[in-house]
């Protein structure tokens, strides 16, 4: 009985907690749900890895919300009975959601189908570099066989207009992600036109507690996508790259990033006496990349806009800043503790810069993308302003 009451209490309390942030003013993501019950952790996990605020909104909330305060629309699976109050292909918009499909004219009639004793997958189109960065053109999309199922717009039923990101392994026209960009028209014969006034992406992969590592990645590119997140390329030469990532991101494991780049031979970073292989890409860290091709790499993230710390331990360290332009020593508020600053050059030659009773002798700018050794008297935190 002391349960049932503790249930209702933290419900009640949820509950006015999540109409709080409906009336909120602004923030990045409008997540809407039919019900506080309806949330889905995966979705707000990815969203705080990306570092993207969130109000929920509660469908019965709809009409009380100015959207232009959000940078998107996240919106769950749910069977919206008022989706016309719903601003769905007039703001940005991720729509995890098979239910109301019809209604907004992406589809006659929307398709599911269940994961037997092989796993489901997902086609990806390499060419949307940005959606599909980090990951292999065939992904598996669950974890665990026969109980989860996936939306589909089947191309017998689809709208024209809409661009195949991701398709099932059985049929390349049959969209698990579509893109519907601003300025289009979605098409069906016998159907009024449907009017697409801002980016939106259908992301049929709904049964979000089975997901694979790849499909939350993939998720998460989608809402970078829409949101208007920032990207970076990191150009990689034949040999060893020592590279680093300016952009703010969250942990890339390094599996999904060389199967879906296959010039990659080996990614490693410095545990502070030698080169060990790496099982996250991240930032502050400087990474050797030993590529056999010449690769480019685009990375999804944000600028960095506030002030970042980066640790360094007495020794070396092998670092990466997040900075998008190069800097000098100074502007870059370069720590007492560093000693000595080293880079290598494409033909294999280090330039190092020495410090010598306070001041450097030839320092060098440092720069976006790259790695840098950096010996220190001792353990301390670098901060500096991008």
């Amino acid at each position: 009985m002391k349960n049932k009451i503790l249930l209702i209490i933290v419900g009640l309390f949820a509950l006015i907690l999540l109409s709080s942030f409906a009336s909120a003013l602004t923030a990045d993501v409008a997540y809407v749900v039919s019900t506080p019950s309806d949330l889905k952790p995966e979705f707000l996990e990815a969203m705080n890895e990306l570092g993207m605020s969130y109000f929920v909104v509660l469908a019965n909330n709809i009409t009380n919300q100015n959207f232009s305060n959000f940078k998107l629309i996240l919106l769950n699976d749910d069977y919206f009975s008022n989706w016309q109050q719903i601003p769905i292909n007039n703001v940005p918009a991720v729509l995890v959601n098979g239910r109301n499909m019809v209604n907004w004219g992406w589809v006659t009639r929307m398709t599911t189908v269940s994961q037997g004793d092989s796993p489901l997958q997902a086609i990806l189109n390499k060419s949307y570099g940005l959606l599909t960065a980090g990951l292999n053109q065939t992904i598996n999309v669950y974890t665990i066989p026969v109980e989860p199922d996936m939306y589909y717009i089947d191309s017998a039923y689809a709208y024209s207009g809409i661009e195949i990101v991701s398709s099932t392994a059985s049929d390349s026209k049959d969209i698990v992600v579509g893109l519907a960009r601003k300025g289009t028209n979605l098409t069906r014969t016998g159907r009024p036109n449907t009017i697409i006034r801002a980016n939106t992406i259908f992301f049929g992969i709904k049964d979000t507690q089975y997901w694979t590592n790849e499909t939350k990645l993939f998720f998460k590119n989608c809402l970078g996508y829409v949101a208007g997140q920032d990207s970076y390329t990191l150009n990689l030469n034949i040999g060893n790259n020592f590279v680093s990532i300016p952009l703010l991101i969250s942990n890339l494991s390094v599996s999904s990033l060389i199967a879906g780049n296959p010039g990659i031979v080996s990614v490693k970073e410095y545990n502070g006496s030698v080169l060990v292989n790496s099982g996250n890409l991240t930032n502050g860290i400087g990474y050797v990349i030993e590529a056999n091709a010449l690769t480019s790499i685009l990375f999804n993230g944000t600028n960095p806009r506030t002030t970042q710390a980066l640790s360094l331990k007495r020794g070396m360290n092998l670092i990466g800043l997040n900075i998008l332009s190069a800097r000098s020593f100074s502007s870059l508020s370069v720590p007492l503790v560093a000693m000595e600053i080293s880079k290598r050059s494409s033909n294999e030659v280090y330039n190092i810069s020495t410090k010598y009773e306070g001041v450097w002798f030839n320092s060098f700018n440092l720069e976006p993308g790259k790695a840098y050794w950096v010996k220190a008297s001792s353990d301390a935190v670098w901060s500096y302003n991008p």
